[in-house]
């Protein structure tokens, strides 16, 4: 909970500590009245082309690996927007000019871990998932539901997940692996293995790279 300060020639750097907020925060900030265009400009930047009918699930994570700035930047608690929320939102892009009734992606930092947060105040662990995964921490059964109810919705034809799955997590879970494989996924299904080192990976503080390999198969 702490800022961070790096100095550089004669420069600091700083990076405040992500700010306390919850779902209901969550709820009202994507559920303000954002036009998905450019104020004054007809065409769309690769960046917002990209991401045009993305729609954000939740923030934070519960990884706490040692390399990434997601939980400094964004909380180590996972905040997650309603159901509600979430598919109003969807419903509310056939209004949009460019729609032709696919979303490009409904997630977060890790796909999966939305709905995953959890009450306990006090826990001063780094990491929800390692060394081994908290008993108070659950992943994945609210986000199969969220995805079936998008996909049920009218005028979608697709919904498609473009944010990365943590494949240990997915070893939990091969009922929502399968409905990711089957519903949302293209070619590819993004993962992140990081190395293949373990004592890389436990200084990373990533699984080791068995789990990869587990998944894989």
């Amino acid at each position: 909970g702490r800022a961070l300060a790096q100095k550089h020639a004669n420069r600091w750097g700083v990076l405040n500590a992500a700010e306390r907020y919850g779902d209901a925060d969550l709820d009202f900030i994507y559920g303000l009245d954002y036009g998905r265009r450019h104020a004054g400009h007809a065409e769309y930047t690769p960046a917002l082309r990209m991401n045009l009918f993305s729609v954000t699930a939740h923030r934070g994570c519960a990884g706490g690996c040692s390399f990434c700035s997601i939980a400094q930047s964004e909380g180590r608690r996972v905040a997650s927007r309603s159901p509600e929320s979430i598919l109003r939102e969807i419903r509310a892009l056939a209004g949009h000019p460019e729609w032709r009734g696919v979303v490009s992606d409904i997630g977060g930092p890790s796909a999966e871990m939305y709905g995953s947060g959890c009450a306990a105040e006090s826990c001063e662990r780094s990491s929800c998932l390692l060394p081994q995964a908290c008993g108070r921490f659950r992943a994945g059964e609210p986000y199969r539901d969220l995805l079936r109810q998008a996909r049920a919705l009218p005028g979608v034809r697709k919904v498609m997940l473009g944010s990365g799955v943590r494949h240990d997590l997915m070893l939990r879970d091969p009922g929502l692996l399968e409905d990711i494989l089957r519903e949302h996924c293209g070619r590819f299904l993004r993962v992140a293995p990081e190395h293949t080192e373990d004592e890389v990976l436990d200084l990373m503080g990533k699984p080791r790279f068995a789990v990869f390999e587990e998944f894989v198969k």
